[in-house]
């Protein structure tokens, strides 16, 4: 399983969490590399410098774009719950809990993702 470890953390989480965007960005194409200087830098899936990795776990357009990336082409559906935790599906019938809408939005996208290409 492909991202049964991410999985894990995000269910776990209960608020959005830098390293788990670094995480998701790995598995989104992003990629790591040494800037000379002891510091690293990012690379977008094009290989184009970027200077963060998107805020997957805290903003729901980021998780949209995460979805465009993995599951292009794709309907998202997200839910607010009252008490700020959120319900999000990209499979018909097929709802994943996160403790926030983005969070539980990322849990679909990769979920969804993983069943259909692993």
């Amino acid at each position: 399983m492909r991202y049964e470890k991410i999985l894990q953390q995000l269910e776990q989480s209960q608020e959005a969490s830098r390293f788990l965007d670094a995480s998701i960005a790995l598995a989104a194409g992003y990629s790591r590399k040494d800037a000379g200087d002891g510091r690293s830098a990012w690379l977008n899936p094009e290989g184009l410098p970027v200077r963060k990795v998107p805020l997957y776990t805290k903003f729901v357009q980021e998780g949209r774009r995460l979805a465009d990336t993995l599951l292009p082409g794709e309907a998202a559906a997200v839910v607010w719950d009252p008490d700020g935790s959120g319900k999000a599906s990209v499979e018909v019938g097929v709802y994943h809990i996160g403790a926030t809408p983005a969070i539980a939005l990322c849990i679909a996208v990769l979920s969804t993702h993983e069943k259909r290409f692993d």
